[in-house]
């Protein structure tokens, strides 16, 4: 039967009940039936339609009888997830975002990610503005710490008048 189902029966019986004969002489004992096909997840969050015998030969996981691809959701891979305050966490991409992360894209992982630092006060001439600390010094200003806000720090302004 599509269910992969088996019942003794005559052929005419067997038609008529929604199954397929599988020949002369056979029985339950000696056949096997097709499996019907299900969801499969793999390790890369795709899915496929598969029997379950070959969605576990292919290395997925079927999601049980009567699912399909359509309407399941495979579990995404971890991914490397940077975080404001300069930390990387391996997540999956929904999970990083709906922490306040950084999804850094398919197959990176924190051992080879390197996210940017937090942003820290910085000083120029005219006052303080709170940017990464590379982002500081290539603009001509004075870091003063990364996590450090401008509300905490005393930059000297300088007076343009002044010589």
């Amino acid at each position: 039967f599509n269910d992969g189902s088996c019942a003794d029966l005559e052929p005419t019986d067997c038609w008529n009940a929604g199954g397929f004969p599988r020949g002369f002489g056979s029985n339950c004992l000696n056949t096997s039936c097709p499996q019907p096909e299900e969801a499969c997840c793999f390790p890369d969050g795709s899915c496929s339609n598969l029997d379950p015998c070959n969605c576990f030969a292919s290395g997925g996981t079927p999601q049980g009888p009567g699912s399909d691809c359509a309407f399941v959701s495979c579990p995404q891979p971890a991914e490397g997830c940077c975080f404001l305050d300069g930390s990387c966490a391996n997540l999956d991409p929904t999970d990083c975002v709906n922490s306040g992360g950084a999804p850094q894209g398919p197959g990176s992982d924190c051992a080879f990610v390197t996210c940017p630092p937090p942003p820290g006060a910085c000083c120029f001439p005219d006052g303080c503005v709170e940017l990464d600390p590379n982002a500081c010094m290539s603009s001509g200003g004075t870091p003063q710490g990364a996590g450090i806000d401008c509300s905490t720090v005393n930059c000297p302004i300088t007076d343009p008048n002044t010589p």
